[in-house]
């Protein structure tokens, strides 16, 4: 093989077989991930139709959130860094769409 070839890919899984493939748009990214809950379940209900061997999602971005933290605030509400942490990921575990509400204490 030539310097900087790739290594051919070569399916020899003859079970299976490409037979089709559609692309969902969106004009943003944020369209994108609000369309991510209804192809995830467009997937689920495929896999679950009898002789579909496997659906793939593709080309879904990666969600991040980013958290700023007034540690005034923290001290001031006596809420520790790691309280903050164990909250986002367990609104990262179920899903929790909604931003956070917090009211303060007076």
């Amino acid at each position: 093989m030539p310097e900087g070839a790739k290594i051919p890919v070569v399916n020899d899984d003859l079970a299976s077989s490409f037979i089709g493939s559609y692309a969902v748009t969106a004009e943003s990214k944020e369209d994108l991930y609000k369309l991510n809950e209804l192809m995830t379940n467009w997937r689920d209900q495929l896999r679950a139709i009898p002789g579909v061997a496997k659906v793939e999602l593709k080309g879904i971005p990666k969600q991040e959130i980013h958290v700023s933290v007034d540690s005034s605030k923290l001290q001031q509400y006596q809420i520790s860094w790691e309280q903050v942490l164990m909250a986002v990921e367990v609104r990262d575990v179920f899903g929790v769409k909604s931003p956070p509400q917090h009211e303060p204490k007076e």
